[in-house]
């Protein structure tokens, strides 16, 4: 995740989780995204599942930061997908 900052009603940094998928043309689209006040499993996964629902039914590789346990979330979505640290 990547932490901006945001203002609600105060300004205060949170945390961003970005998907970025590339197209088999070479084109780059945000699949999606999931804020919340730090990096975490729970937000990985609402995103992931997110996805999923949107359609994307195959991802052929993740390339990830390592954050821990999300290796597991992305097997539990996409089982066939390779993963890259």
């Amino acid at each position: 995740g990547t932490y901006l900052p945001l203002r609600r009603t105060s300004v205060s940094k949170e945390c961003i989780h970005i998907a970025l998928g590339i197209t088999h043309q070479g084109y780059k689209e945000i699949l999606g995204y999931e804020i919340s006040p730090n990096e975490n499993n729970t937000a990985w996964s609402d995103l992931l599942e997110k996805i999923k629902a949107n359609g994307v039914e195959q991802v052929s590789l993740f390339v990830t930061d390592g954050f821990k346990g999300l290796d597991q979330i992305i097997y539990q979505n996409f089982p066939l997908a390779k993963q890259q640290r």
